[in-house]
């Protein structure tokens, strides 16, 4: 997995798995390739430990961190064969145009900086499934993070996250909310 990424880091112009594997970055033979892409795992959990401690490290301890929650789409129209497409809001279509697409939609918890910037820190970023609303894939990422942030949060949501069981799940996870 790693050769494959310095590989499609250096080979800008390789426009081919084959030629890729051809790239001098690349210590294996081409089929291993495809070995990385079918049997490469990133174990989730130690991300976002490293994410977690990576990131706030320049907070002071005691003070509380600010994280967002948001959800995002992302049209994919033309993807036929793509697993999972549901119908999602598009508000960037042309004008007199239903601002309905089909494509994903993707759950991102950000970490805030403590001056105004147009700089985040992601911290995590899960897809929504058909069968799943945003609010529910929001609540486990919180599960998932807020615990291991071990400081008291205060978590930036829009309107639509102001509902009972997120508000209650933000709750039980002793973080303030914001909407």
């Amino acid at each position: 997995m790693f050769s494959l990424c310095d590989a499609l880091l250096c080979e800008t112009a390789a426009q081919s798995v084959p030629e890729l594997s051809q790239s001098p970055v690349f210590e294996r033979r081409w089929s291993s390739l495809y070995q990385a892409l079918e049997n490469g795992k990133i174990n989730e959990h130690q991300l976002r430990q490293a994410w977690i401690e990576a990131l706030p490290s320049g907070y002071p301890e005691d003070e509380p961190v600010w994280i967002s929650v948001d959800s995002s789409s992302m049209a994919r129209p033309e993807a036929k064969t793509s697993p999972d497409r549901g119908i999602i809001h598009d508000a960037n279509l042309p004008r007199a145009c239903k601002p309905i697409s089909v494509g994903w939609q993707f759950s991102t918890i950000m970490l805030l900086p403590e001056e105004p910037s147009s700089w985040v820190g992601i911290l995590d970023q899960q897809r929504i499934a058909t069968s799943q609303t945003a609010i529910e894939v929001a609540i486990t990422q919180l599960c998932a993070l807020v615990p291991l942030l071990k400081r008291p949060v205060f978590i930036l949501a829009d309107r639509w996250y102001a509902t009972t069981e997120f508000l209650q799940a933000c709750h039980e996870l002793s973080c303030q909310v914001w909407s």
